[in-house]
Protein backbone atom coordinates (compact mmCIF):
# COMPACT_ATOMS: atom_id res chain seq x y z
CA UNK A 1 0.00 0.00 0.00
CA UNK A 2 1.38 3.40 -0.93
CA UNK A 3 1.09 6.60 1.03
CA UNK A 4 -1.59 7.91 -1.30
CA UNK A 5 -4.06 5.02 -1.05
CA UNK A 6 -6.21 6.52 1.73
CA UNK A 7 -7.88 9.13 -0.53
CA UNK A 8 -8.50 6.47 -3.17
CA UNK A 9 -10.05 4.12 -0.65
CA UNK A 10 -12.27 6.93 0.63
CA UNK A 11 -13.51 7.43 -2.92
CA UNK A 12 -14.06 3.69 -3.29
CA UNK A 13 -16.02 3.58 -0.02
CA UNK A 14 -18.16 6.46 -1.24
CA UNK A 15 -18.93 4.77 -4.56
CA UNK A 16 -19.72 1.53 -2.72
CA UNK A 17 -22.20 3.34 -0.47
CA UNK A 18 -20.11 2.60 2.64
CA UNK A 19 -19.21 6.21 3.44
CA UNK A 20 -21.59 8.63 5.14
CA UNK A 21 -20.89 12.36 5.03
CA UNK A 22 -22.33 15.17 7.12
CA UNK A 23 -22.72 15.62 10.84
CA UNK A 24 -26.23 14.31 11.42
CA UNK A 25 -25.97 11.38 9.01
CA UNK A 26 -22.67 10.33 10.58
CA UNK A 27 -24.07 10.51 14.11
CA UNK A 28 -27.05 8.40 13.02
CA UNK A 29 -24.73 5.70 11.62
CA UNK A 30 -22.57 5.73 14.76
CA UNK A 31 -25.62 5.44 17.01
CA UNK A 32 -26.95 2.52 14.97
CA UNK A 33 -23.62 0.69 15.60
CA UNK A 34 -22.80 0.42 11.89
CA UNK A 35 -19.68 2.63 12.00
CA UNK A 36 -16.19 1.14 11.56
CA UNK A 37 -14.19 4.40 11.46
CA UNK A 38 -14.90 8.08 12.09
CA UNK A 39 -12.99 10.69 10.09
CA UNK A 40 -13.02 14.29 11.29
CA UNK A 41 -11.51 17.34 9.58
CA UNK A 42 -9.50 19.44 12.01
CA UNK A 43 -11.56 22.46 10.93
CA UNK A 44 -14.71 21.31 12.76
CA UNK A 45 -16.13 23.43 15.55
CA UNK A 46 -15.35 22.50 19.16
CA UNK A 47 -18.98 21.52 19.73
CA UNK A 48 -19.00 19.14 16.77
CA UNK A 49 -15.68 17.65 17.87
CA UNK A 50 -17.08 17.01 21.35
CA UNK A 51 -20.18 15.29 19.91
CA UNK A 52 -18.03 12.96 17.83
CA UNK A 53 -15.52 12.26 20.62
CA UNK A 54 -18.36 11.34 22.95
CA UNK A 55 -20.04 9.13 20.31
CA UNK A 56 -16.70 7.51 19.46
CA UNK A 57 -15.98 6.67 23.09
CA UNK A 58 -19.50 5.46 23.88
CA UNK A 59 -19.85 3.24 20.78
CA UNK A 60 -16.17 2.13 20.74
CA UNK A 61 -15.40 3.40 17.22
CA UNK A 62 -11.95 4.69 16.30
CA UNK A 63 -11.81 8.37 15.36
CA UNK A 64 -9.09 9.96 13.23
CA UNK A 65 -8.43 13.66 12.77
CA UNK A 66 -7.41 14.73 9.25
CA UNK A 67 -5.70 17.92 8.15
CA UNK A 68 -8.00 20.80 7.28
CA UNK A 69 -9.59 20.27 3.85
CA UNK A 70 -8.14 16.79 3.32
CA UNK A 71 -11.44 14.96 3.80
CA UNK A 72 -13.31 17.15 1.31
CA UNK A 73 -10.56 16.82 -1.31
CA UNK A 74 -10.44 13.04 -0.87
CA UNK A 75 -14.15 12.56 -1.56
CA UNK A 76 -14.40 15.31 -4.19
CA UNK A 77 -16.84 17.37 -2.14
CA UNK A 78 -15.29 20.50 -0.65
CA UNK A 79 -16.17 21.63 2.86
CA UNK A 80 -17.05 18.15 4.13
CA UNK A 81 -15.89 17.95 7.72
CA UNK A 82 -17.21 14.61 8.99
CA UNK A 83 -17.35 11.12 7.52
CA UNK A 84 -18.04 7.61 8.76
CA UNK A 85 -16.81 4.44 7.05
CA UNK A 86 -19.24 1.56 7.48
CA UNK A 87 -17.09 -1.31 6.18
CA UNK A 88 -14.43 -2.78 8.50
CA UNK A 89 -12.03 -3.86 5.73
CA UNK A 90 -12.18 -0.47 4.00
CA UNK A 91 -11.66 1.19 7.38
CA UNK A 92 -8.52 -0.92 7.96
CA UNK A 93 -7.14 0.05 4.56
CA UNK A 94 -7.89 3.72 5.10
CA UNK A 95 -6.19 3.64 8.51
CA UNK A 96 -3.11 1.99 7.01
CA UNK A 97 -3.04 4.60 4.27
CA UNK A 98 -3.32 7.45 6.77
CA UNK A 99 -0.48 5.95 8.85
CA UNK A 100 1.67 5.63 5.72
CA UNK A 101 0.91 9.23 4.77
CA UNK A 102 1.97 10.37 8.25
CA UNK A 103 5.18 8.34 8.04
CA UNK A 104 6.06 9.72 4.60
CA UNK A 105 5.56 13.31 5.84
CA UNK A 106 7.98 12.70 8.71
CA UNK A 107 10.73 11.39 6.42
Amino acid sequence: MTAHDAPGLLGLAMRAGKLTLGEQGCLDVIRSDKAALILIDEGVSPGTLKKFRDASAFHHVEMVMLKAGQLGRSVGKPNRRTAVVQDAKLAEGILRGIENMARSEIQ
